[in-house]
């Protein structure tokens, strides 16, 4: 969000929710048409001591609301009533980033839903491990933000339930990134995480993630250094080595190089990798590029993928 769109207002609350300074209705009103000349499309509210008393946050949602009727719109009161400033703002903001993303792909799903018949309960996966109707997932869209793997820790339970245990290790790894959790008795929960530096303040499964994902891409940066990922092959092209199109090296391509994968008997059996391919690729960016041998590249990207 760039800065000439962080706007103060005139307003003060004390710590115990006490009126100090009347809100300014000209402040509000000015940044409201500031944002209709921006074609802002999504609006975060969220005031010092709010977690005290929500009326100067209320009166200026209502305006919002008012003058912006189709704007995606979060009220740091009604999201996290926290009195940690920096974390309910940042948090406020990533609702508000991801509110309207969550809102298009809900509308679309549901849509598609009502098109084939479904008479079924959708529920919406958690950061927490819990589930939560589209409705609320439309107002409180940061609530999903790391629900990726967040059913993961729940069904390792399951599992080792079955065989009279509690406790586990539950690992899930996905094109993009390895995510690793622990679980003792019960999935771990904590109510503070981060995204790209981000702070998220709200329930969350304790999972830890790494960029290595089987489709996560070796490349060069400026400085001569060897990185992997955040770029994914994904699914179309994928990786190398599976011989449907793919032309960057990807983390599969290293552990088949090195020995890691077997190419003939992969997922089951139900397909043969590529290893030509995927020598070729990491060859052309990895290995000439840093004058290593295909095995030493592929080495240093097996390496880079932890840190």
């Amino acid at each position: 969000m760039p800065r000439y769109l962080r706007l103060g207002v005139s307003g003060r609350l004390d710590r115990n929710g006490n009126e100090l300074t009347p809100l300014s209705l000209n402040d509000v009103n000015a940044a409201i048409e500031l944002f209709k000349q921006e074609d802002v499309k999504a609006v975060s509210i969220c005031f010092m001591n709010s977690f005290a008393n929500p009326v100067h946050e209320q009166q200026v949602a209502e305006l919002v609301r008012k003058e912006l009727s189709e704007i995606y719109l979060t009220v740091s009161s009604d999201l996290l009533p926290s009195i940690r400033l920096h974390e309910r703002v940042s948090t406020t903001v990533l609702n508000s980033y991801i509110g309207p993303i969550l809102n298009y792909y809900l509308n679309q799903l549901l849509g598609r839903l009502s098109e084939i018949g479904f008479n079924g309960v959708l529920l919406i996966m958690q950061s927490n491990g819990d589930v939560m109707t589209p409705q609320v997932a439309r107002e409180k869209a940061a609530l999903i933000l790391l629900s990726g793997p967040a059913a993961g820790p729940g069904a390792g339970l399951q599992y080792v339930k079955a065989r009279d245990q509690d406790n586990c290790i539950v690992i899930d790894m996905g094109g993009t990134s390895f995510e690793a959790s622990l679980v003792i008795g019960n999935p771990l929960v904590i109510n503070e995480g981060e995204i790209d530096r981000h702070k998220l303040s709200l329930p969350m499964l304790r999972i830890h993630t790494i960029g290595a994902g089987g489709g996560s891409i070796g490349w060069i940066d400026k400085g001569g250094l060897l990185h992997m990922g955040p770029e994914s092959a994904g699914a179309d092209p994928s990786p190398a080595c599976y011989q449907k199109g793919g032309r960057k090296p990807a983390n599969t391509d290293a552990n088949l190089v090195l020995g890691y994968l077997n190419p003939n008997f992969f997922a089951g059996d139900s397909m043969k990798l590529d290893m030509d391919a995927a020598r070729t690729v990491i060859d052309e960016h990895v290995a000439t590029p840093m004058r290593l041998s295909i095995e030493e590249a592929a080495a240093g990207m097996y390496r880079s993928r932890l840190y």
